[in-house]
């Protein structure tokens, strides 16, 4: 009796242990969907390639990666943003860019392929990749489609930095976007590709664009601009133009510039801040031109958008201080200073609408202009002859508006040289003089309030011509242009009115 209940809850306890072993079968769960695909290496093929087979839920590091990609909003986007990408790539294709598009399947697009390999030693993008891949079926396909790799125990991904970890798996996500609209055989290929880098490393043209592309694609999409450990908003604040990011006390040159991931990544980053370029005209510049440095791509996107030439040379000579497209830089980085209208010469100097020599006190006014135009030009001399002229000239616009400010004719003049964040106001300030003038105090305050609200107009009506100039058309940049001088010379008028009965 007593060994048939011990044979009995022997028995009860075997089927409860696979009991629990089902169910652990039961709820680990494939890894994968339309949009992420999740993989583990599970051998070799005849042909020297790998073949893998989707990961499930219960290996913690695919679980872990699974998770950052479905709850971080970042990801989401650069994962919708892949799909678009390869739906862009079906229209409008040659017939040998369809044959590479081939390789990925057709017209069908490639979820992103996650692998998740034995190591420590960081995450990259195999961006060639070439593979079998083992269904839950049982099926085996064969993909030929970029994959993210990150080693299992990477500190990175063992850290608890989840920001960072989504920042790492959308920048490799951007080279997988980058061989989708470049083709398969027709990626740009440089030694460096080996070499260890970072945002600051001088490297070549080509991997200056390949990783300055991925590092803009990942701030693009987590609005974290800056690379890797870098000092916060490294990108936004144009450290990388620097010799040392740090420090910031030596520019780069042109050549070095050029070279350097970290200010094309910083550079492409201001194009689409600036509204310069879009999102969509980054994609038509990779998939029409394959650019493999980033002056081929800045031609591309002259090609595709060719009434913005004035807009983007300005912001690319901006943002390299005028080592490239010097004649479009402003010291006040500036796109209302030129851009592509037809009334503004790419290559004139901005007009700072200095008012007539009767208008104002010369002795007093010369000083500041003279002062202005030495400091200037003093502060210009390290960039040259150039740095000196325009230095010169922005001294003396300065040394104007300081020299009007010892005047005492019940207003602030200053000069008409606005940049896209800043729209200089000029303020209505009381007479400092006697008050003998005709007008009464109450009048003075009807005119002042008149005034500051022409000026609001005059500041709406800019804004418009900005915006116009950055998205709109030639007839639209034509247009806003019109209303911004009619309301900006009915403010001149009543200003001189003003001035004329204080005097």
């Amino acid at each position: 009796m007593q060994k048939i209940l011990r044979t009995s809850m022997l028995s009860l306890f075997l089927v409860l242990v696979l009991s629990l072993a089902q169910g652990t079968v039961i709820y680990a769960v494939p890894l994968a969907d339309n949009d992420i695909v999740v993989i583990v290496k599970i051998g070799k093929n005849s042909n020297g390639t790998y073949k893998y087979e989707i990961a499930d839920s219960g290996d913690s590091r695919a679980s872990h990666i699974w998770d950052i990609a479905h709850q971080e909003h970042s990801m989401t986007k650069v994962l919708d943003y892949y799909s678009q990408v390869q739906d862009g790539t079906t229209s409008g294709l040659t017939s040998d860019q369809q044959a590479l598009l081939n390789f990925y399947g057709g017209n069908e697009t490639d979820p992103v392929y996650i692998e998740i390999k034995e190591g420590s030693k960081g995450a990259y993008c195999d961006w060639k990749g070439n593979f079998t891949l083992k269904q839950p079926s049982g099926r085996v396909t064969s993909e030929m489609t970029p994959k993210v790799i990150v080693h299992r125990n990477d500190p990175l991904f063992t850290g608890t930095d989840r920001d960072l970890q989504a920042q790492t798996l959308v920048h490799e996500i951007g080279h997988g976007a980058m061989s989708k609209l470049y083709g398969y055989d027709r990626l740009p290929y440089t030694e460096w590709l080996h070499k260890a880098h970072t945002g600051g490393t001088i490297s070549d043209e080509k991997l200056a664009l390949i990783e300055g592309w991925a590092e803009f694609t990942g701030a693009y999409f987590t609005g974290d601009f800056t690379i890797a450990n870098d000092p916060d908003n490294s990108m936004t604040d144009n450290r990388y133009a620097y010799k040392d990011i740090y420090t910031r006390t030596q520019l780069r040159s042109k050549n070095e510039l050029l070279k350097t991931e970290g200010w094309v990544a910083s550079t492409l980053l201001k194009l689409t801040e600036s509204g310069t370029v879009s999102m969509n005209d980054f994609n038509l510049a990779l998939k029409n031109g394959t650019p493999h440095t980033f002056s081929e791509m800045t031609d591309e996107l002259i090609k595709i958008r060719p009434e913005k030439e004035g807009a983007i040379k300005s912001v690319i000579a901006d943002a390299s201080f005028g080592k490239l497209y010097s004649s479009y830089y402003s010291t006040s980085s500036s796109l209302a200073s030129y851009t592509s209208s037809d009334n503004f010469a790419p290559n004139s100097l901005p007009d700072f609408n200095l008012p007539d020599s009767s208008d104002y006190n010369v002795d007093k006014e010369l000083v500041g202009v003279i002062i202005g135009a030495f400091a200037g030009a003093l502060i210009g001399s390290p960039f040259g002859l150039v740095g000196i002229a325009v230095g010169a000239i922005a001294g003396v616009a300065i040394g104007n508006f300081i020299g009007l400010q010892f005047e005492s004719k019940g207003y602030t003049h200053t000069p008409f040289s606005p940049t896209a964040n800043q729209i200089p106001e000029v303020g209505i300030t009381p007479s400092s003089g006697n008050n003998d003038d005709d007008l009464t105090t109450q009048n003075q305050t009807e005119n002042t309030v008149n005034l500051s609200e022409l000026r609001k107009e005059v500041d709406v009506a800019f804004k418009t011509y900005l915006n116009s100039v950055q998205h709109g058309t030639i007839d639209e940049q034509k247009l806003s242009l019109k209303e911004y001088k009619n309301v900006h010379t009915n403010y001149r008028q009543q200003l001189m009115k003003e001035e004329t009965s204080i005097k």
